[in-house]
């Protein structure tokens, strides 16, 4: 067993990974630490043909993270439904999804959940805001 301060980001990558499921049309990420992770590269990895929904629960991701998320629907407009619940976002991405469904009037996103998450309004508008 590796000491989880020794890990490599290439080894926390493969471990989520495998502990992300593909399963037909769903891929899922629930009660894993994404935070820790550098989330392009993650989504780089998944090639998900059929994955028309996307379901990212209480994995700790920032406004940060869904920014690389929006990146990589861009590039697989066949997802439909997308639910990033119990998470670290804020209002910001919120904006970040309005502008990503202006800019992409061609994405497949019909419905997105996003309850739940927490993150202080004042941090939020800090890091909108370059601070």
């Amino acid at each position: 067993v590796k000491n989880e301060s020794k890990r490599t980001q290439a080894d926390c990558i493969l471990d989520l990974k495998g502990r992300t499921s593909k399963g037909g049309e769903i891929i899922e990420l629930i009660g894993a630490e994404a935070s820790k992770i550098n989330f392009s590269a993650f989504w780089s990895r998944l090639v998900p043909e059929l994955a028309k929904t996307v379901r990212i629960i209480k994995a700790g991701i920032t406004d940060y993270h869904f920014d690389a998320l929006l990146r990589f629907l861009s590039r697989h407009s066949g997802v439909e439904t997308l639910i990033v619940t119990n998470n670290r976002l804020s209002e910001v991405s919120v904006h970040a999804l309005r502008a990503f469904l202006e800019r992409n009037p061609g994405s497949g996103l019909k419905r997105v959940y996003m309850g739940n998450n927490r993150i202080v309004r004042e941090h939020a508008l800090s890091n909108w805001q370059g601070g």
